[in-house]
């Protein structure tokens, strides 16, 4: 489900009622915390192991701001309703000394941004798929919490079957007969059985370029 909110393609996510819709966007948001948390602490820390991690958090968003065309968006979303003058900025502040509520409010930003985003059409006008990762790629500043998400999420193959008939072939090859392949070998016929088509028609068309 993370998967198909995460694809430009299906983020509409057709066929979810509006509370599942909701639920799926919640899950995003936490899974987007929490590898944008992991990453940026992973990162600063080795370079300065004195930072603590609210510190690098804040610095990165920081940044993140500075670059992002989102940035005014943000300060919309954080901007405090009251126009007392007493309490004036006051949830600001606690927002601005909480690293993980400020990180939380960068990543709802740019969620509110994807989700009114237009979707990306599943073809291209010469008829070849859209690659949501090269999307993702593309839009990498505008989104870079969600971008880290959906580069950990959408790699991963969406059924076991091309895993499924690679270990049937492998028992074909590696038979009863041929107990004593060599493992090296063994491991190169099954990468040519894979191969081994694509090879051909680039040999194919190389041969009928004029």
């Amino acid at each position: 489900m993370k998967g198909a909110a995460l694809d430009p393609r299906t983020k509409m996510l057709p066929g979810f009622s509006r509370n599942d819709r909701e639920k799926v966007w919640n899950l995003v948001a936490e899974d987007a915390f929490k590898v944008a948390k992991r990453e940026v602490v992973a990162a600063a820390n080795p370079v300065n192991p004195e930072l603590h991690d609210e510190d690098v958090i804040l610095a990165e968003v920081d940044n993140i701001r500075r670059a992002n065309p989102l940035f005014d968006l943000a300060d919309l979303l954080s901007e405090d309703e009251n126009d007392d003058g007493d309490n004036d900025g006051a949830d600001n502040n606690i927002m601005h000394n909480n690293a993980d509520l400020v990180l939380k409010n960068e990543i709802n930003v740019e969620l509110l941004s994807y989700r009114q985003a237009v979707a990306l059409e599943f073809l291209k006008a010469d008829g070849s798929w859209n690659n949501p990762l090269e999307w993702w790629k593309e839009r990498a500043q505008l989104y870079p919490n969600l971008a880290r998400l959906a580069r950990r999420v959408l790699c991963i193959p969406a059924t076991s079957a091309p895993s499924e008939r690679l270990f049937s072939h492998a028992g074909l090859t590696i038979a009863k007969n041929r107990a004593r392949l060599n493992p090296d070998f063994a491991e190169d016929l099954i990468l040519l059985h894979d191969v081994w088509p694509f090879v051909e028609g680039l040999a194919a068309e190389q041969h009928n370029d004029p």
